[in-house]
């Protein structure tokens, strides 16, 4: 079946002009807490923006441009990975072996912790081979078993 073409409608009207993205309205205090609240339960920042009809690109402008709100956001995020170390460190007291692993290898206990290498020359770096093996006399090597 063939469908007919749309209709073109002609008239003097001009459309405005689209808005400059680049100057867009600063969000409210009431936008803001609003944003930091739905980020806070786990929503992005675009489905938040979506969730309240703002621009996403408003969001990143108030972002940059905004230091207090900056700052939420980051306790906003200090928050939510503290709450996924939280529930990290509860699975691994309930012996999910991932949990675990995932924990020590970002939290090694303090005796795991082996110093960095020092780049400063030991005092044995200046002896030639004979005089290494020289002072190695002075250290008798054990026997292994056989």
């Amino acid at each position: 079946m063939l469908r007919k073409p749309k209709r073109i409608r002609h008239t003097n009207h001009t459309p405005e002009p689209q808005a400059d993205h680049a100057v867009l309205a600063s969000l409210t205090n009431q936008q803001q807490q609003s944003l930091c609240d739905l980020l806070i339960r786990g929503a992005s920042p675009y489905s938040a923006c979506q969730q309240l009809h703002l621009s996403y690109e408003a969001f990143l402008q108030e972002k940059n441009a905004n230091p207090t709100f900056a700052a939420q956001l980051a306790q906003v995020q200090q928050t939510l990975s503290e709450n996924i170390t939280a529930r990290l460190y509860q699975e691994a007291l309930k012996g999910n072996l991932t949990a675990i692993q995932f924990w020590l290898k970002n939290n090694p206990p303090a005796q795991w912790q082996q110093p960095a290498p020092s780049s400063d020359p030991t005092p044995w770096d200046h002896l030639t081979h004979e005089e290494l093996q020289q002072q190695t006399e002075h250290f008798p090597i054990p026997e292994t078993a056989q």
